[in-house]
């Protein structure tokens, strides 16, 4: 309004002073009760420039917008345009000449109150009305107060200082004190008492917004026990809730090893039970919580130790090796020497899964065992004896008549030894067993059989006992006679069972079959050959070492011509003949024809050649004949004239 006065006053001073009549075209005769959305002004001029504008639209509402303002004047005439207001803004074209048409635009009005202003052309200007924007109040949504019961403070803004409010309660519980109404920015003030039950909510009204105010739980709550131990292998318990009947409460678990197994939640007294699981590692905490009550799990260690390999044998001279521990991480754990010739070398000591190294010394004593503790856990370490043992003599050697003898045993004080017999013919009489150095005495038995050797096992070592052979051999019969045509024989061989024997020809005319050798008593089988002398003959058999005696008569002589006959041509030949008898068989050959003449081997002893001639024949075909012991060679020769075939 101030802004339109002071434009009338304006106008008024003009039209006095002009010495021509200008006539001033209002739309609106006053502005408040301007309701067209166009403005149009003609401003009295004393050259010939008179301007007239119009604004279209002239009011806006609250988000503003855009409008135009037609200048009409001469085209000769220039003009310039201005806001009076900030939030009433200009386009691109704010001056000109002659008549024009240009942009200007109003923003959004956030004041509660309606605003005014003018575009100037020259000295003119054309009024912009905007809507008052709404009243906005900030208020919180929520506020929260302490069971014990307090006063609290809200604060009110609102986005211009004419916007009024009030404020009232829509719970009992809640007091309003102060600031129950107010303009523009602002505070209230309000109560709310003590409580001794569950959490509870309630509601403000403020500029006509909901505000809910929380109380937090006003509940006592105790629990009995607050702490409980359980071993290792896990556990359950059961914890005491103590409260007033209408209190709400609630029990979680903040370990995952630890389980709740009654309901979880509740109002009013209570037993909450849980369930602890089994443990394998360290000691550990845990809490349960029951509304505001803590409860305190401690599990006992539980830590459990595996050992790769579960023990361990060592040669006796010694040597190094490891072992495997396996537990869960956290659990610590040594590892130590029950015995002075196991030593830990490294990883002696760790926390979860490691490695242990040990050593063991040379053992020259017998077969020992000791343990390494890991974790509490005993591993079992064995090494084998290092005992040596020396004998002297280390062997004994006796006739078959059987006897007895002594070993000495030498070793190192502390090895045990023992001494047993293999064989039922070897007796110990004394030092069956020792420590340390000592004696084994022993008898043997005579023997009527083959050689013989077992040992006595001293100290594990063999002491070998050897015996010769007793066995004694005789045949029977000592000697046979056989014929000039000789046969088979046999003879029977009398020794201890076991003993061995064999047989064996010197001569080659006797010749055994069966029974070349033998174990125990037996029989040896023989041929003899036909004798080729007519002279008798001996030889012996050698049977167990005892010698046989074959003794063969002389064979008759006999007489075998070969050919028995020859055949010869008229003419003047010749011929032989062999002469087949025994050795020593004497003969002569005579021819009894005088044509017919032995030439060679007239007589002879065994075999032999006779050689003959016949005179050529002058006649008729005729025979002849050579007579050799009492055996008779015929000779044939054709008749002359005769051809004989070749």
């Amino acid at each position: 309004m101030r802004d339109l006065d002071l434009f009338l006053a304006r106008l008024v001073g003009k039209m006095r002073t002009l010495t021509t009549t200008v006539g001033v075209i209002l739309t609106c005769a006053v502005w408040v009760a301007c309701t067209s959305s166009t403005q149009s002004i003609t401003g009295p001029s004393t050259s010939k420039c008179p301007v007239t504008a119009v604004a279209e639209p002239a009011r806006f509402g609250v988000s503003g917008g855009s409008g135009t303002l037609t200048i009409s004047t001469n085209r000769e005439c220039s003009w310039s345009a201005t806001s009076s207001a900030n939030w009433l803004q200009l386009g691109a074209q704010s001056s000109g000449q002659g008549s024009a048409t240009i942009a200007f635009s109003v923003t959004a009005n956030a004041d509660p109150s309606q605003r005014r202003g003018a575009l100037a052309i020259g000295e003119q200007q054309v009024p912009i009305s905007q809507d008052a924007a709404s009243c906005v109040f900030t208020i919180p949504a929520r506020d929260t107060v302490s069971a014990d019961g307090e006063r609290r403070t809200l604060d009110v803004t609102a986005n211009g200082p004419d916007c009024s409010w009030t404020a009232r309660s829509q719970t009992d519980w809640l007091t309003i004190v102060q600031g129950t109404q107010g303009l523009g920015n602002g505070q209230v003030v309000y109560e709310a008492p003590p409580t001794r039950g569950p959490s509870r909510s309630g509601e403000l009204t403020i500029a006509g917004q909901r505000v809910i105010v929380s109380q937090g739980i006003g509940c006592s709550l105790a629990i009995a026990p607050t702490t409980q131990t359980i071993a290792a292998h896990g556990g359950s318990g059961t914890i005491s809730v103590t409260t007033d009947a209408a209190c709400p409460w609630s029990a979680q678990s903040e370990n995952a090893w630890i389980s709740i197994t009654s309901v979880s939640s509740g109002t009013g007294p209570a037993t909450v039970a849980f369930r602890v699981d089994v443990w394998d590692g360290p000691s550990r905490t845990g809490t349960l919580r029951i509304g505001e009550q803590v409860f305190t799990v401690n599990q006992a260690r539980g830590c459990r130790f595996s050992m790769s390999p579960e023990s361990h044998s060592v040669a006796h001279t010694g040597g190094s090796a490891t072992v495997a521990v396996t537990t869960a991480a956290g659990c610590e754990w040594s590892a130590a020497s029950s015995a002075s010739w196991i030593t830990v070398s490294g990883g002696g000591s760790r926390n979860g899964s490691g490695t242990i190294q040990f050593a063991v010394a040379p053992n020259t004593g017998p077969a020992r065992s000791g343990t390494l503790t890991i974790g509490g856990s005993p591993f079992a370490v064995s090494q084998s004896s290092g005992c040596s043992f020396g004998m002297s003599p280390d062997s004994f050697s006796v006739a078959h008549t059987g006897g007895s003898g002594t070993v000495a045993v030498t070793t190192v004080a502390e090895c045990d030894w023992t001494a047993t017999s293999s064989a039922p013919w070897i007796t110990i009489t004394s030092g069956g067993s020792g420590k340390g150095n000592g004696t084994v005495q022993f008898a043997i038995a005579a023997t009527t059989g083959p050689a013989r050797s077992a040992p006595l096992t001293i100290a594990g070592r063999a002491f070998v006992i050897s015996q010769s052979s007793g066995c004694t051999f005789s045949i029977s019969p000592g000697s046979q006679n056989v014929p000039y045509f000789g046969g088979p024989g046999a003879v029977a061989v009398n020794t201890s069972t076991g003993c061995t024997w064999t047989a064996a020809s010197s001569i080659p005319w006797v010749r055994i079959t069966a029974g070349q050798a033998g174990a125990g008593p037996g029989t040896v089988a023989f041929v003899v050959d036909e004798t080729p002398s007519s002279l008798p003959r001996s030889g012996t058999v050698t049977i167990a070492g005892q010698t046989f005696t074959v003794a063969q008569e002389g064979g008759a002589c006999t007489f075998v011509l070969s050919p028995p006959s020859a055949a010869l041509g008229a003419g003047a030949g010749s011929g032989s003949f062999e002469v087949n008898t025994k050795e020593a068989c004497t003969w002569s050959a005579t021819s009894n024809d005088a044509w017919l003449r032995v030439t060679a081997g007239p007589s002879g002893s065994g075999d032999g050649t006779v050689s003959f001639s016949a005179d050529a024949n002058p006649g008729p075909a005729r025979t002849g004949s050579i007579v050799v012991a009492g055996r008779t060679f015929t000779v044939s020769q054709a008749a002359v004239g005769t051809i004989t075939a070749r």
